[in-house]
């Protein structure tokens, strides 16, 4: 009986081709594209599910409340860890990193390269988390001052093929240069870790250098804090114990500066995806992504299911005489459906077939789109067979319970008459599933357009400074007493060549996170209890006309004045968050910071440091002439070919023991984008492909239609009617479905962008436009699509039509 199942299956695909041709590459795309999102999906939510001890292993996230802000960080305070661990026996071990800041440098010999991702992990860091070690011993590799772990990458770039261990390397950074001894090397981290590195010095070699304030200072939060819980702790009732902790230890400091504290604890799973905060390790995923994407994957899969029930429902009436002989010839009714079902999932294994080739060939594509290694290696996953698998079900049933029992249903007597092609049955189904299509194809092309314009805005709005031709060189990490005077002759001799036009020093550049936040930061004549927090950066007199800012009020730094490092520059926010009148009138005041005291001498208007993710940073401009982490160059662009050879020559001639390395500030500032706009480009790709699905089903409809009003067409245009006035009659009914679709997915595509949108401090609004383009864009897809078959039909010759009928 299978076997005649099957023969039956197969000589329908085959009848009815470009129907069969449109479920299968309808459902194919449409799994294609699950597959692809769900090799996404998996990566994003596997990120340090690596570690053996990941679901014990909590970050400590640090908030404080003041009156006028939230502040969220990742840092914290530098006692709060071994206090945590001797206040609450839930809690086996901690280990605390802190990030080297600034341009560091590792040295061996005269191979020197600036380090990025360096920080000092105390010895407990392998104990808790599973990065392997390949030489060393985990336990003991971080254990005594100015030792050093190294991953293998970073060893063979320094060593090559010798063996490292037991070497030394110099480290050249905030604090001088520093001697590690290489005790251990690490294998190479994986992708899908939320914290990156590319050495391990042992922290007590900073607790020294900063006579112990590593250990015990309660004020220097700039610390990543990991505790590993016993594993029968209740994490809720630890966390509700924090509140008595953040009372004992930081109540007499943040009362004073009226303050709120909280301690929370962060799951190290979902560190990725769900936390993004100051101090954050790297830059984070985001979850309402992976849901967009999920949501996608689902909307597309639904759409090519409602395509095969609409063309199996519709062609109902060329299978109710077939339906009619074999229940006449004895056929029960379960062996129809058992028949139909067959036949769905036939179709749905050719289509699965089908989606894995094209998953073979896009899937290098989909991962350069996405910027995220992904691999083909999933069918190693028992979690994607069990999707698969419930997929593959789910379609057969959703595909064909619905068209076999209605079509088994059929009376035999009825459909034998002929009576059957006059019944309405379907008709409202396939008009209701039709206005799902569609109201999915309209909510996606709205959230296209808003996404693309909020990332447009993002790239196009003003910043506040000027970013373009603006080389950024790195400043060096090995410096002496001469630094200064070579400092200066290095910007006098790049200033002599005319197309560099200027050039400035300062710790900080836009388009990076602000490291030094000072918390105790208080206008004239205000309660030391009152104290708020700011960012420092430090530049030179050069700073604000080179990133052409133009101060609202006051005066710029200037040499001419004596005593410019007690001179401070606010901008507009940190006057708004200080409670002066205006900018004028902070000008001449007094700033206190901790226990040192400031003149404001001017007031910049507020720029924006980082994406318009961020709001406005209140930010304290300190003058320094010998800032040491970036150089900002002012350069003619046209002529780069000559003039970077110029600057690196200088560079060598002064600072020949740094490397060279230099960026150009907007195309780093655009990097903050990148996620925004890998996002933007898969959603697109995955929206026009549900959209493209949609166009399918509807060209098959429509394709059907005028299949089946072919007689009807031809007495029209024997009559005189025009090929015109036939694609209005037959695309009529569609477009109304169509336009309904369209007023639903209105206000759910409204609110639905309205949410994504609150992330963005500076963002779009959603205008009338907006809403309307993706409903007048349905209805011309609509009716392109139409149009094809109708065009057809209307241009047959009726002699032949009323001939064939």
């Amino acid at each position: 009986m299978i076997k005649n199942y099957l023969t039956i299956a197969f000589r329908h695909l085959l009848k009815n081709k470009i129907f069969s041709l449109i479920n299968i590459l309808g459902l194919a795309i449409s799994m294609a594209a699950c597959l692809l999102i769900f090799q996404y999906v998996n990566f994003e939510l596997s990120y340090d599910d690596f570690h053996e001890k990941a679901n014990r292993i909590y970050r400590v996230r640090f908030d404080r409340i003041y009156p006028d802000k939230h502040d969220q960080s990742a840092g914290l305070t530098a006692a709060a860890g071994p206090a945590l661990k001797e206040e609450f026996s839930e809690i086996e071990a901690y280990t605390k990193l802190w990030s080297i800041y600034g341009n560091n440098i590792l040295s061996l010999g005269d191979k020197k390269f600036k380090e990025d991702r360096l920080y000092f992990a105390d010895s407990s860091f392998f104990s808790i988390f599973s990065y392997p070690l390949l030489k060393g011993d985990p336990a003991t590799a971080l254990a005594d001052p100015n030792t050093i772990v190294l991953t293998t990458s970073t060893a063979q770039k320094y060593f090559g093929e010798e063996d490292p261990m037991g070497k030394f390397l110099d480290l050249f950074g905030p604090y001088g240069r520093q001697s590690f001894l290489v005790t251990g090397i690490a294998r190479d981290l994986p992708e899908n870790t939320h914290f990156k590195f590319n050495a391990l010095c042992s922290f007590q070699t900073l607790v020294n250098a900063t006579q112990g304030r590593a250990a015990d200072a309660w004020s220097w939060n700039a610390f990543l804090t990991y505790l590993l819980v016993s594993p029968e702790t209740d994490v809720r009732q630890l966390e509700a114990k924090l509140p008595a902790f953040v009372e004992k230890y930081y109540g007499p400091m943040m009362a004073k500066q009226d303050v709120q504290g909280a301690l929370l604890l962060q799951s190290l799973p979902d560190i990725h995806l769900h936390s993004h905060l100051r101090f954050e390790a790297e830059p984070n995923g985001n979850a309402e992504v992976v849901t967009f994407l999920i949501i996608i994957a689902v909307f597309t899969l639904f759409i090519a299911w409602v395509n095969y029930i609409n063309l199996s429902t519709a062609k109902s009436a060329e299978r109710a005489r077939e339906i009619g002989i074999r229940k006449v010839a004895g056929a029960y009714k379960n062996q129809l459906i058992g028949q139909y079902l067959l036949e769905a999932l036939l179709l749905n294994l050719l289509s699965l077939v089908l989606a894995f080739t094209i998953v073979q060939i896009t899937s290098p594509y989909f991962e350069m789109l996405t910027g995220k290694p992904l691999t083909l290696n999933f069918w190693k996953d028992d979690i994607f067979w069990g999707i698969l698998a419930g997929v593959a079900v789910l379609s057969t049933l959703l595909t064909g319970v619905y068209p076999a029992f209605l079509l088994s249903s059929f009376i035999p007597v009825k459909v034998l008459k002929g009576n059957i092609a006059k019944s309405t049955r379907g008709i409202l189904v396939r008009k209701g599933l039709v206005i799902f299509q569609y109201v999915m194809s309209a909510i996606l092309i709205t959230a296209t357009l808003v996404i693309f314009q909020q990332l447009q805005y993002m790239q196009d709005e003003k910043l506040g400074f000027d970013q373009k031709q603006m080389l950024i060189v790195e400043a060096p990490s090995i410096a002496d007493s001469t630094y200064g005077n070579r400092q200066n002759n290095f910007k006098m001799s790049v200033l002599s060549n005319s197309d560099i036009y200027q050039m400035t020093v300062s710790t900080s550049i836009p388009g990076e996170e602000i490291g030094w936040v000072n918390n105790g930061v208080g206008r004239q004549g205000s309660d030391p209890e009152e104290r708020t927090s700011c960012h420092f950066i430090q530049v030179d007199d050069d700073f604000f006309e080179t990133y052409q800012i133009d101060l609202i009020a006051g005066r710029n730094f200037s040499q001419e004045f004596g005593n410019e490092a007690s001179a401070v520059i606010l901008n507009k926010a940190t006057v708004d968050l200080l409670g002066f009148e205006s900018a004028e009138k902070s000008v001449g005041q007094e700033l206190y910071v901790d226990e040192d005291t400031f003149h404001i001498v001017g007031v910049a208007p507020n720029y924006h440091q980082q994406s318009l993710n961020q709001e406005y940073y209140p930010m304290v401009f300190h003058y320094s002439l010998y800032g040491r982490a970036y150089y900002s160059l002012k350069v003619n662009t046209r002529n780069l070919s000559e003039t970077l050879p110029f600057i690196e020559k200088q560079w060598d001639t002064d600072f020949g023991e740094n490397p060279f390395q230099y960026f150009f500030l907007d195309d780093f500032f655009n990097r903050q984008y990148q996620s925004d706009q890998q996002f933007a480009r898969a959603f697109t790709l995955f929206s026009g492909l549900a959209i493209f699905i949609a166009c399918l089903g509807l060209y098959g409809l429509s394709a059907y239609t005028a299949v089946q009003r072919t007689k009807e067409i031809a007495v029209r245009k024997v009559l005189g009617a025009s090929v015109s006035g036939l694609l209005a009659l037959l695309a009529r009914s569609f477009l109304k479905l169509i336009l309904l679709a369209s007023l639903i997915a209105i206000p759910i595509a409204y609110t639905g962008m309205q949410r994504w949108l609150a992330d963005y401090a500076f963002r779009v609004s959603i205008s009338i436009w907006l809403l309307l383009v993706p409903m007048v864009a349905i209805l011309l897809i609509a009716l392109l699509t139409i149009s094809v078959q109708t065009v057809r039909a209307a241009s047959a010759n009726p002699v032949k039509s009323l001939r064939y009928e």
